[in-house]
């Protein structure tokens, strides 16, 4: 692809926030790891010839961390098996998403950049002070607009704390497939987003 052809491209960045605490230790890190490497090669082409997806991971845990420290093109994308261990700061998470949801972040603005997809997948209860980073979260304009997906790992996830992410308690699931995610992807209705920004 020519530097001529990326310019003319709108930006798509594709979020998965992933809890790594210790309660994600064993089959469901491991479930994780699986699942996200084998779903990046099922996107590409997904958001369309003039959309470039890329890719943006945040980790949490006791605090939280980017994988890399900026959004990569997908297909370049290289996933690195993450390991669990810690507490469960959510909310120092939502902290962090609603810094890089910005132009002096990861995105630039319309009509430059398309509506995010934020994929978080999380297993129980936050440890910190998620009510309140959530409430300021909410008001960042790109996280409105944002198509917003929480993957429930284990029977004991607390799906309601999921739903107040996502909005509603039908964006909680509890298998990603990649047939789910590239739906969802191309949910995002670019003229819809543009006359409203």
């Amino acid at each position: 692809m020519s530097d001529s052809e990326c310019n003319t491209k709108k930006q798509m960045v594709l979020f998965f926030i992933i809890c790594t605490s210790s309660s994600m230790q064993g089959t469901k890190i491991g479930a994780v790891n699986t699942a996200i490497r084998e779903l990046l090669p099922e996107l590409k082409g997904t958001a369309g010839v003039d959309v470039e997806l890329k890719v943006a991971c945040l980790t949490f845990s006791t605090g939280c961390k980017w994988m890399y420290p900026i959004p990569i093109n997908s297909e370049n994308f290289q996933w690195t098996n993450v390991e669990a261990d810690g507490k469960h700061d959510l909310g120092a998470a939502c902290r962090e998403l609603n810094k890089k949801l910005s132009k002096d972040g990861f995105l630039t603005l319309p009509p430059h950049s398309v509506a995010p997809v934020i994929v978080l997948m999380n297993d129980g209860k936050a440890t910190d002070d998620f009510d309140s980073e959530l409430k300021f979260l909410k008001q960042n304009k790109w996280f409105k607009y944002a198509i917003k997906v929480a993957v429930a790992i284990g029977d004991d996830a607390n799906k309601n704390e999921l739903a107040e992410f996502t909005g509603n308690i039908e964006s909680v699931v509890t298998v990603l497939t990649p047939e789910a995610l590239k739906k969802w992807i191309r949910k995002v209705e670019l003229e819809d987003f543009d006359e409203n920004w």
